[in-house]
Parts: structure tokens; C-alpha cells; sequence
């Protein structure tokens, strides 16, 4: 490994774009205290010719590994092996393109193993055995693949998942299976964190609907569903209540024409990029169920709507909120009150068309 550029501090060594396309069952000894080590960016085909059993044995205090960039849409070479991966005892994050749809039972020795990042794949596939040998993942992150899809009974091993997201670099890349295949799964995890990018597929009723349905009973706080604009498919007026725990919901760039949603327990909305503009001038987007309901939210972002006004009382009961994001629309006049936003810091109204301006507003 003579050509082999590395980087040593402490306890971290890492390893970046070196055209490397083969590594020997010595390159690592004597390691035996590194915590991280990336192998992005070269040529290292996962096969067990170029990750040779034992290879990473003098690995002992290893934590992360990342092998990402290697293995490009190579049909032979679609099993990251499994009997090498399984030294590494101590392994909590791993890094790797995604060219396989499971894992060996090799994975099933990285008891430690909590995050799992995959990407750069054409086609990802998730089905009921993906998932079997590596139980205890607590974060999946799928990024920059083409193509996504899941069946029913993907997630629902992973007792202890926290965090699903699923993003995409370009935009005929996406999510290509229901929403529905893994809604019910996630009752199953521990499931906080869910982040669905685009969809290829268009839907007949946007996700929102079933997630708010399957996953009422669960510890969710953080929903996104983004970048579905013209295949977000009909919003209901009735979409049910959110789950209780929900803290943060980002529903940006789905071509949404109406908001419906008791949002009272939501600390952080997320509508920008929508079509909302008639829709909200005549309709706040929090609205009270009760007399005497009022909203925790803090933050709220109804950027890049078409507004061109607002129903005046938009803001009412809001007695938390602090930062309102209202620019790139089309407004000409602030005819909505602002007066009872005491705990208001941040207010964007930039790339408008706003004339006039309140004399109320010029105190604020």
C-alpha cells in the first residue's frame, strides 16, 4: 500500500480519493486504537477479492467506517461481504453504496451497529429480509439513489429505529412503492424521525392522511414529506388529528391548494412552495376547535405561495410564535394583524410587492 495517502490524528485515520482499487490483510495492522476510517471516492468493489477475509481484524477500536463512491452500478458486485464486515465488533456507523437489497448474516455480529447511511445506487429494493441481521439500527439514511421502493414488513424488524429518511439529488429519481407499505411497519419501531422525499409515483391522497392515522400511537416529533409537487394527490378536509408527540412537520414543495390540520401541539410548520395563496386568504392555517384553543407553534414558513393577502386573523392565538417567513409571494398591502405576536423576533417579507405598510406594523 505504498500509494496509500493517509490521514492520522489521535485516534482518527482517514483515507480519501485515492484510486485505490485493492487493499491487503496487512494495510490495516497496528490500528488497533482508530475510531473512523473513510474509504470514499475510490475503486474498491465489494467483493471478497478486494475485502479479503480478516482484513479489518486489527480494527478492534473501529466506530465508523464510510466506503461510499466505490462501487458504481456494478452487477456482479452487489454484496458488500459479509464475513469481512463481521470483525468489526465495535461498528457503530456504516457507510456504503447501495447495491444490495440485504445484508448477510455476517452483519448480525455488529451488534453495535446503530446508524446504517446507503446511496449511490440505481435501484434500492427493501423487502421483510433487508433488515433481518441488523437488528439494532436505530437511524437508516438512504440518499442519491435513483430509485426507492419497500414492501410491506421492511421496517418492522428494527424494533429500536428512530430515524428513517429517505432523499433524493435529482428529480427523476424517488420513492417508487405506497407510503402505505411502510406506515403500519413504523408502529412496530420507535420510530421520531421521518423524512420522505419525492415520490415517483403520484398519490390519490396525500401520505399525511395514513402516517397521521398509523402512527397516532407512536413517539413521532418530526414528519417531512417534500418535493411531491403534482403528485401530492388530493388533501382532505379531513385529514385526522397529527399523533400527540408531533413537534415539526416540513410539507414543502407538494403543490398543496389547501391546509387542513389541527396543529395546536406543533412547534415548527413547514409550507413553503405550495399553492396556498387562495387558500389562505380566506383561511388561517391554524384554526381553533375550540373557544379556548390556542397553538404552541414557534416557527412558520408560508414562503414561495402566490399569496398576494392573508385572512387578517391568520395569526391569532398564536401567543408563542417568533418567526414568520412570508417572502417570494405576491403581496401588496399587510392587512393581517399582527398586534398579538409578543414573542415575535423574526418576520420576513421580502420579495414582495407590499406599497403600504400599517402604522401598527411599523412598530413591531
Amino acid at each position: 500500500m505504498k500509494k496509500l495517502e493517509a490521514h492520522q490524528k489521535g485516534d482518527i485515520w482517514m483515507v480519501f480519493q485515492n484510486g485505490l482499487s485493492s487493499i491487503n490483510v496487512t494495510t490495516f495492522t497496528g490500528l488497533g486504537k482508530l475510531r473512523y476510517l473513510s474509504l470514499d471516492n475510490n475503486k474498491l468493489v465489494y467483493n471478497n477479492r478486494t475485502f479479503p477475509k480478516g482484513i479489518f481484524k486489527p480494527l478492534k477500536s473501529l466506530l465508523h467506517l464510510s466506503l461510499k463512491n466505490n462501487n458504481y452500478y456494478l452487477p456482479y458486485s452487489r454484496y458488500f461481504p459479509d464475513e469481512t464486515i463481521s470483525d468489526l465488533s465495535d461498528l457503530e456507523t456504516l457507510e456504503l453504496d447501495a447495491t444490495s437489497n440485504s445484508f448477510g448474516k455476517g452483519f448480525d455480529k455488529l451488534l453495535k451497529l446503530k446508524s446504517l447511511v446507503l446511496g449511490n445506487g440505481y435501484h434500492f429494493s427493501m423487502s421483510s429480509t433487508t433488515f433481518i441481521n441488523t437488528r439494532n439500527l436505530q437511524s437508516i439514511l438512504l440518499h442519491g439513489n435513483e430509485d426507492v421502493s419497500f414492501t410491506k414488513g421492511s421496517f418492522r424488524s428494527l424494533r429500536y429505529l428512530k430515524h428513517l429518511e429517505m432523499s433524493f439529488d435529482s428529480r427523476f429519481s424517488g420513492i417508487s412503492s405506497p407510503v402505505e407499505n411502510i406506515a403500519e411497519d413504523l408502529k412496530f419501531t420507535s420510530i421520531e424521525t421521518l423524512k420522505l422525499g419525492q415520490s415517483q409515483i403520484p398519490f390519490k391522497t396525500f401520505p399525511l392522511y395514513v402516517l397521521n392515522k398509523e402512527l397516532f400511537t407512536t413517539n413521532i416529533t418530526e414528519i417531512y414529506i417534500t418535493d411531491n409537487a403534482g403528485k401530492a394527490g388530493y388533501f382532505p378536509p379531513y385529514i385526522g388529528y397529527p399523533p400527540p408527540t408531533l413537534q415539526i412537520l416540513d410539507l414543502s414543495n407538494n403543490g398543496l391548494i389547501r391546509f387542513h390540520l389541527d396543529i395546536k401541539n406543533i412547534t415548527r410548520l413547514i409550507l413553503k412552495q405550495n399553492l396556498l395563496g387562495s387558500f389562505l386568504s380566506t383561511n388561517p392555517y391554524f384554526t381553533q376547535i375550540t373557544r379556548n384553543d390556542s397553538s404552541i407553534i414557534k416557527f412558520v414558513d408560508i414562503s414561495q405561495n402566490d399569496i398576494k393577502e392573508l385572512e387578517p386573523v391568520t395569526f391569532y392565538h398564536q401567543p408563542f410564535l417568533q418567526h414568520v417567513d412570508l417572502s417570494n409571494n405576491k403581496i401588496q398591502d399587510i392587512t393581517f394583524d399582527l398586534s398579538s405576536l409578543t414573542a415575535l423576533e423574526f418576520l420576513n417579507l421580502s420579495y414582495n410587492k407590499i406599497k403600504f405598510l400599517m402604522k401598527e406594523l411599523c412598530v413591531l
